[in-house]
């Protein structure tokens, strides 16, 4: 991944529209995206990929939300920019995941103009975003169909 490739911006409505369209597993592949770039920026070597699926188990996805919202106040201090307090972040997360998302990707955004001097690009909606945003809705809703056939066929 190059420099350039790492200043990308996505906006609240966008990040929250794709999040409940995909039933939240839009949250997940927003992590991956964001984890690859922080450790990019950062110099880690962590697994991106093993990170967002440990997101999937409980107590564990609490520790790597630590360690990402520690690495995100990291790059904006880094940066010039006022870190924010991330054991809060973690538990605000743990009652209020929408609301910390939020607040983090808004973070993100001011890095990414901070750190290119204003030059960050909104990201395009790519074929990954509009495959985890509405697959699932999809899937969901074939479900409930097939389940409600189901139903009237037994009645």
């Amino acid at each position: 991944m190059v420099a350039g490739e790492l200043a990308i911006k996505r906006s609240l409505v966008r990040t929250a529209l794709c999040s409940a369209a995909s039933l939240g597993v839009y949250t997940l592949w927003w992590f991956f995206q964001y984890r690859r770039r922080m450790n990019a920026e950062l110099g880690k070597s962590d697994d991106a990929g093993l990170h967002t699926a440990g997101l999937l188990v409980p107590f564990l996805n609490f520790y790597l939300l630590y360690l990402f919202w520690k690495d995100v106040s990291e790059a904006r201090r880094r940066a010039g920019l006022t870190g924010f307090p991330v054991v809060p972040y973690v538990i605000g997360s743990i009652v209020a995941a929408p609301v910390f998302y939020a607040l983090v990707n808004a973070d993100l955004n001011e890095y990414w103009d901070r750190r290119t001097g204003g030059r960050a690009t909104d990201a395009p909606f790519t074929t990954g975003e509009k495959v985890v945003t509405f697959l699932p809705l999809f899937l969901f809703g074939g479900l409930t169909v097939m389940l409600a056939l189901i139903v009237v066929a037994l009645a």
